[in-house]
């Protein structure tokens, strides 16, 4: 076999076909082209229509990985009192553990505060 990868011509000595070299290639498309047509099928997400404002949680530690957070879920808006952990990239995400109150409940739990903390004092 001869070392440059020029074809053979037919009359060639030796007698063996070179059908291999001569099959024409598939045409690879390049990589920027194939890049445009994703771009150009992706649709907006609704969350990029959204301001940043919207989308921040306001987010206060309690210690021991307790966060309470006012979040909005399916449209309602909660008081979300959770046990956090760290996921594998060490970020925060919050846990099963945990209680979401509803602004309703929020404000009887307010109400009862003061009660709540002569029932502490008595216990501690």
């Amino acid at each position: 076999m001869p070392k440059s990868k020029e074809y053979l011509s037919s009359d060639d000595s030796s007698g063996s076909s070179h059908s291999e070299d001569e099959k024409p290639k598939k045409k690879k498309p390049k990589r920027d082209e194939k890049k445009d047509k994703d771009v150009k099928e992706e649709k907006p997400s609704k969350k990029a229509s959204s301001s940043k404002l919207e989308e921040e949680e306001p987010t206060w530690e309690i210690g021991n990985k307790k966060h309470v957070t006012v979040r909005k879920w399916k449209g309602r808006l909660y008081i979300d009192i959770r046990e956090m952990y760290l996921d594998n990239e060490g970020s925060l995400k919050p846990g099963r553990k945990g209680i979401s109150l509803t602004p309703e409940n929020y404000m009887k739990l307010k109400d009862i505060m003061g009660e709540v903390d002569e029932a502490v004092k008595l216990k501690a």
